[in-house]
């Protein structure tokens, strides 16, 4: 099995789209055998295995930092960061908690438990490391219904002063996420406006345009079409040359929104 050979998020970078959709079939074994025998978040982390191989193969954590919404989806993310026999070994049910754990990982950089934080806390984060003059990517990774919370709203108005990625993975409510960036956050913060990028053909038409953020829309699944489209998104938005707005600036963040 392709998981035995990952002990951290470098084991898979030299991975093809054919093993990283092997590899994500492999984690949601590991993921039922703990779901099914201990109990847990099954629809978060069913949803994300996918993405959250993706994010890890392109960006490099723990230099690059994530940060999940409620946390309640990082099971993938720690099977990834060398917890994987907590999910594979029965025995070892008891070595991770259901949420990210600092004393568990340098991967995991909040005890979190509570919906609506992840974009504020990410801010925190890419403000102490400009402070520190450190490099690294800060990215927050943030579900639909999260995001109908005020502190997640709040915090997209901060960040678009700060070098930050919010990944926002819309599942099952995308008129709602994107009613909610166009009527509340786009009207907050309609002083920057961009235009929207093309992804796959199809350009965007969500109210992220108002809102210095470059906005993009995936559909994910399990097939590696699905991989490679989500894969070149994210190398692009790494390339600071790519990520040029119309007044020759760089963009600030971007929001990717995930339907799976």
């Amino acid at each position: 099995m392709l998981i035995e050979t990952v002990h951290s998020p470098a084991d898979i970078k030299g991975f093809d789209t054919a093993q990283l959709t092997a590899l994500a079939a492999e984690i949601r074994s590991g993921l039922m055998n703990r779901l099914s025998k201990r109990g847990g978040h099954f629809g978060p982390n069913f949803g994300i295995v996918e993405a959250t191989v993706a994010l890890h193969y392109v960006f490099d954590s723990p230099k690059d930092k994530f940060v999940f919404d409620v946390s309640h989806q990082c099971y993938t993310h720690k099977i990834l960061t060398g917890r994987k026999d907590a999910f594979f070994d029965d025995a070892h049910f008891g070595d991770v908690s259901g949420y990210t754990n600092p004393e568990e990982s340098e991967h995991d950089f909040f005890n979190v438990g509570h919906t609506s934080t992840s974009v504020s806390l990410a801010c925190g984060l890419a403000k102490s490391r400009d402070l520190k003059g450190e490099s690294g990517n800060v990215i927050a990774i943030i579900g639909d219904g999260s995001l109908s919370g005020g502190e997640a709203l709040e915090g997209l108005g901060h960040c678009h002063l700060a070098d930050l990625f919010a990944v926002v993975a819309s599942g099952f409510f995308p008129d709602l996420v994107t009613g909610l960036i166009q009527n509340v956050v786009g009207f907050c913060l309609c002083q920057d406006f961009l235009l929207a990028h093309p992804c796959a053909g199809e350009e965007d038409s969500d109210g992220c345009t108002l809102c210095a953020f470059d906005a993009f829309r995936v559909v994910m699944g399990d097939c590696r079409d699905d991989f490679r489209q989500f894969l070149c998104l994210l190398f692009s938005l790494c390339n600071p040359s790519d990520r040029a707005d119309t007044h020759g600036g760089a963009v600030s963040a971007a929001v990717v929104r995930l339907r799976v």
